[in-house]
């Protein structure tokens, strides 16, 4: 292998990683849980709301699922308030 080939196989593999870590920049997340009662036992159907400043369309509401599991997801960065 040439000098010119070493080179340029180097310069298409810090091409990959870098687009890769740029990739790897996300600035939406998301919020995911168990609503449960008292005695430990998971709430089906029930309504979870998540309020904050950063949620320009208003606050985002979402079921539980059979498990009593829920996620909202596509949020903004910032401090939330959860409701259920």
């Amino acid at each position: 292998m040439t000098r010119l080939s070493a080179l340029a196989l180097l310069a298409v593999g810090l091409l990959c990683l870098s687009s890769r870590i740029a990739h790897a920049q996300v600035t939406k997340g998301s919020i995911r849980g168990t609503v449960n009662d008292a005695q430990g036992g998971v709430l089906p159907g029930v309504t979870v709301t998540a309020k904050s400043p950063s949620l320009v369309r208003g606050p985002v509401s979402v079921t539980t699922n059979d498990k009593g599991g829920f996620r909202i997801p596509a949020l903004e960065p910032g401090t939330y308030e959860i409701d259920a």
